[in-house]
């Protein structure tokens, strides 16, 4: 699978992934900027108990992350260590 798919997938199963119960009174967009082969730009909408996932920039995010995109497919599969990647 390409790091294109393989994020699409992530985004797709996120909802499912989701717990409402530990995001309680969350309203925010969080802004993903995914750098690098297969990358792109993906916004989070956290509200009302669900997530929602969008391809493209949000309007204005509560907040932004990016780093590349293969280093995000790593981390969600559990294949990288945050703090690692924070460091680097």
């Amino acid at each position: 699978m390409s790091i294109a798919e393989d994020l699409q997938e992530i985004f797709d199963k996120m909802p499912l992934a989701f717990v409402p119960e530990k995001a309680t009174g969350v309203r925010a967009v969080v802004q993903l900027n995914l750098e690098g082969d297969g990358g792109g730009a993906w916004h989070l909408k956290i509200a009302d108990g669900q997530i929602t996932t969008h391809p493209g920039q949000a309007a204005s995010p509560d907040l932004t992350l990016g780093m590349a995109a293969q280093d995000y497919v790593a981390l969600t599969r559990g294949e990288a260590n945050p703090m690692g990647l924070f460091m680097a």
